[in-house]
């Protein structure tokens, strides 16, 4: 096994980790976010996978955490699907959203590492002092940009989890947050231009961060008009 194949591992390990204390920390039962950690966990790579084979137009090369090339946006939606279909089954009402999204953000940060050793996601040509060399020409290092970014969000998440308007912000958080990161992280990668100077995945984490935006701004006017006294 090469050792961006463990780091890949060890991203969904480190998310399915924090996912863990913090659901507890919440009270939930062990044996119910055992449950919600494993479903999110293989729906999340059947559904980046599916999604890699619907973007490059052939069968995705293995269903397992270690093979790179996953595309998180369709993870995110596939996990989060079957992490609701979980919840509803269970009969859980109260919002895990914010430990999900810790989760999210930690593993993404391990896993991107598994990304520069592997490599996979490349950078764009860049001829300067911390450059690396991949796929055939010097790049930038974009795997390292967005573990770090990731990593930061993470602490940020950490940060406000028990501040936020309403429970399970952080989720929509993350959306928003991310989308806007990941906008910005593409002028340094390997991108199409599917419109202008923006490509595909630019315009998808745009959308992303939109829709993250938009739910905070709902449920936040919605929480503050149930708050409000009835004259």
């Amino acid at each position: 096994m090469t050792a961006g194949a463990v780091f890949t591992g060890l991203g969904y390990a480190t998310g399915a980790i924090v996912f863990w204390l913090l659901a507890r920390r919440r009270g939930l039962r062990a044996d119910h976010t055992v449950l919600l950690a494993v479903v999110t966990f293989v729906c999340g790579i059947v559904g980046a996978k599916v999604t890699q084979a619907f973007v490059q137009g052939a069968a995705p090369t293995a269903l397992d955490p270690s093979a790179g090339g996953r595309a998180l946006l369709g993870g995110i939606l596939a996990g989060w699907i079957g992490f609701e279909a979980v919840k509803a089954k269970l009969g859980l009402k109260s919002s895990l959203g914010d430990a999900v999204a810790p989760a999210l953000a930690a593993g993404e940060a391990v896993g991107r590492i598994g990304c520069f050793l592997n490599p996979c996601c490349l950078g764009g040509p860049f001829d300067g002092p911390w450059s690396v060399h991949q796929g055939g020409c010097d790049r930038h290092p974009a795997q390292l940009y967005s573990a770090a970014f990731a990593a930061a969000l993470t602490i940020g998440l950490l940060a406000v989890r028990n501040r936020t308007p309403y429970p399970g912000a952080s989720f929509h958080v993350y959306l928003a947050v991310w989308g806007l990161g990941r906008f910005g992280q593409e002028f340094f990668r390997d991108r199409d231009h599917l419109l202008g100077p923006f490509g595909a995945m630019q315009l998808a984490s745009l959308q992303t961060a939109l829709a993250g935006a938009a739910f905070l701004i709902v449920h936040t006017v919605r929480r503050r008009r149930s708050l409000e006294p009835v004259e």
